[in-house]
């Protein structure tokens, strides 16, 4: 594997699911949150936590899918930010959880296969070439995740372990 692809995926790894340089990654920033805090809209920007973890899981899940990944199913409403389920339990939270570092697996091995050839193929949903819009599942991810961490909810004022 060349050495870019290698960063890509250690970095996409970092901000995703742990060691990040930049604080807390991603899914460490979800596990901190509880049920009831994540489906809040009491925040600064009037999106819930939640919304923006299935926000970041959906378009994760259309690059991966893009890459041609094993991934599971996207079972969550199909918007730019999808709401919460019904049922806001420790059970449905983490669930969202667990998809978001079962698509976040299946995009890093995706990534791992893919030749130059396929990253320069153009994407047909956003007419970008592949490569560009797996970068900016990186940065997508860094971007939300630093959203999550300031909209003011109790459980991210404490730090995280």
């Amino acid at each position: 594997m060349n050495k870019s692809k290698e960063l890509l995926i250690d970095l996409s790894n970092r901000e995703c699911v742990s060691g990040s340089l930049n604080g807390p990654a991603l899914i460490e920033t979800l596990r901190s949150l509880s049920p009831d805090e994540a489906a809040s809209t009491d925040t600064y920007e009037g999106y819930s936590a939640w919304s923006v973890a299935l926000h970041v899981l959906r378009f994760k899940h259309v690059v991966a899918d893009g890459l041609g990944a094993t991934l599971p199913a996207y079972e969550y409403e199909r918007a730019d930010f999808p709401k919460p389920p019904a049922d806001i339990t420790q059970a449905a939270w983490d669930k969202a959880i667990a998809d978001i570092e079962a698509t976040q697996r299946g995009f890093v091995d995706a990534l791992a296969a893919a030749t130059d050839e396929k990253l320069d193929e153009t994407f047909p949903a956003w007419k970008i070439p592949l490569g560009r819009a797996v970068a900016w599942v990186v940065s997508h991810d860094t971007n939300h995740n630093a959203q999550i961490r300031n909209m003011g909810l109790a459980g991210l004022r404490q730090p995280i372990d």
